[in-house]
């Protein structure tokens, strides 16, 4: 059995992930995400395959959009990429459950992060509350879980289900 740190395993899952980006959807996210931190301007980039791009669109990866990946999934992921056993060596950060689809996704509990795996914006309303409408969701936890949740697919995502 091989061994490989967390980060090495949400790097490598990142750059494939990355990989299968088209070029619109990259540049759509620079546009969203490689901004100046102090004035919050893009910043300007010749091409997507720029080394201070790429290495931008690893980190946001690694740090960001795939931190919560369970090592479970990773360990799958890198058996099919690599036809070995992997054993990842590192936690799993600590993420609350979704209120609408039950995914472990958010960092803290009513702080309107998105969840990546629904969409729901979390406004910190409980998952028992159906029929409680959210302004910002424009929709009851029950409407949105009939619209948003009819085509996930389990299979599809790397999160742990709570």
């Amino acid at each position: 059995m091989n061994m490989i740190s967390r980060k090495s395993a949400i790097t490598l899952f990142s750059i494939y992930k990355i990989a299968l980006l088209s070029q619109a959807d990259v540049e759509n996210l620079l546009f969203a995400e490689y901004v100046d931190e102090q004035s919050g301007e893009p910043i300007e980039y010749k091409s997507i395959y720029d080394t201070d791009v790429q290495g931008f669109l690893i980190k946001l990866h690694v740090d960001t959009i795939y931190s919560g990946v369970s090592n479970y999934y990773l360990e799958h992921f890198l058996m099919e990429c690599f036809n070995t056993i992997f054993s990842i060596i590192g936690e799993e950060p600590d993420l609350y459950k979704c209120p609408c689809c039950g995914y472990f996704t958010l960092p803290d509990r009513g702080q309107y992060d998105i969840c990546p795996v629904c969409q729901w914006e979390d406004d910190g309303r409980s998952e028992d509350r159906l029929n409680s409408y959210s302004s910002v969701n424009h929709a009851t936890l029950k409407e949105y879980r009939e619209f948003k949740l009819k085509g996930l697919l389990e299979a599809d995502n790397f999160y742990k289900k709570g």
